[in-house]
């Protein structure tokens, strides 16, 4: 165990030192991105108001949006609108899919 250990502390501190000479890059997001970003942000705040009253429960708003996107994908006409809707946030128009696409 104490060679597990110390096999251990020494991978972490030549990973710490080999870490600090480089700084962090700058991500810069398309507005389309930041319109992504944005719209997932308020479909998981707004799934946690839904649900906040319930009581020992789980919920993931990434999984809740990779399935309702999946299932966007095949979706036409208003079915596809209303999928739009709910993953945008509750926006009328406007949604951006990862395509770049503008839907609804």
């Amino acid at each position: 165990m104490k060679k597990f250990v110390l096999i251990f502390f020494s991978i972490f501190l030549a990973l710490n030192v080999l870490a600090q000479g480089k700084e962090p890059k700058a991500i810069v997001l398309t507005d389309l991105e930041r319109s992504l970003v944005e719209q997932n942000s308020d479909f998981a705040f707004n799934l946690f108001r839904k649900t906040r009253d319930t009581e020992n429960q789980v919920i993931s708003p990434l999984s809740i949006t990779y399935a309702l996107g999946m299932l966007n994908n095949g979706a036409e006409g208003i079915t596809q609108e209303e999928i739009c809707q709910v993953l945008s946030g509750g926006r009328q128009t406007g949604y951006a899919d990862a395509h770049g696409e503008r839907l609804a």
